[in-house]
């Protein structure tokens, strides 16, 4: 038997063992992240890279639950830190040894059920975290070209500025070294972006209350047409994202939610 001590004693090393693996979880660094992502895409995914490097494909898709089975860091640190860990995702793909020109996107789908947040549960605490949620898709709009990122050249003494474009108008540069701000753009990156809604599901509705509903935004090969064959109003769909916040008007106080999709997929179809 133990004595109360002991007890003590065992519950402080238990106690500070479990505080120790928490801030391991918290405290990934991002040159961490990325030899982890090298390491889970050569170890466990490498069939998977081998095939999109052999068919062109332009992302490869991870089941999560098989990478916080490799590692739970991973999944924790996708969870608080998407941009870092998507980033660190890809830059980690690239140590893959049968990697050469490519650069695939990464996108993750299968997270836990206990993960997924209702529509109408979504507040300002999931505001950039990578989250899963669970819809009908009630509206898709058209595929449209958007500026991603741009060079600006100055106009008085030709240096040359790259901006990422995040908002719905282009963003040049603030001032240039030599204190001008007037500047040209020179070339542009484009990507296809399409923006969704989706509806939750009636049985999680209570009474006659108004559904729920999300934008959500999808770019790349989630815009392609063979993607686009899954993209139909009136399919159920599972969708992981960053949920994003914007102003409902200039200088407004008040935002609206959307999400950045990384993954979607169809649970049930309405058309075959």
């Amino acid at each position: 038997t133990f004595s109360s001590s002991s007890l003590s004693a065992i519950e402080t090393y238990w106690m500070l063992d479990f505080l120790t693996f928490s801030n391991k979880l918290n405290n990934m660094e991002y040159g961490e992240a990325v030899n982890e992502f090298e390491e889970f895409f050569s170890e466990e995914y490498y069939e998977e890279v081998a095939d999109i490097v052999q068919e062109g494909g332009e992302s490869v898709v991870v089941d999560f639950g098989e990478m916080d089975i490799f590692s739970p860091e991973l999944g924790d640190y996708l969870r608080e830190e998407p941009a870092d860990a998507m980033n660190a995702a890809e830059e980690g793909i690239l140590g893959v040894d049968i990697i050469s020109d490519e650069e695939p996107k990464v996108r993750f789908t299968n997270m836990p059920e206990e993960d997924f947040v209702l529509l109408k549960n979504l507040r300002s605490e999931h505001i950039g975290k990578f989250i899963p949620i669970e819809g009908m898709i009630k509206r898709a709009s058209q595929v449209k070209p958007e500026v991603v990122s741009a060079i600006f050249e100055c106009s008085q003494c030709g240096d040359r500025y790259e901006k990422e474009q995040d908002s719905s108008e282009l963003k040049s540069p603030y001032k240039c070294d030599c204190g001008s701000r007037k500047f040209d753009v020179e070339e542009k990156k484009m990507t296809d972006t399409q923006n969704i809604v989706v509806e939750e599901d009636p049985e999680s509705r209570e009474g006659s209350q108004q559904p729920s509903t999300l934008s959500i935004r999808l770019q790349g090969d989630m815009v392609d047409p063979d993607f686009q064959k899954k993209v139909v109003p009136g399919n159920k769909a599972e969708i992981t994202g960053v949920l994003r916040e914007q102003p409902l008007k200039k200088k407004s106080k008040k935002y609206d939610i959307y999400m950045d999709g990384n993954y979607l997929n169809p649970t049930e179809q309405e058309f075959e």
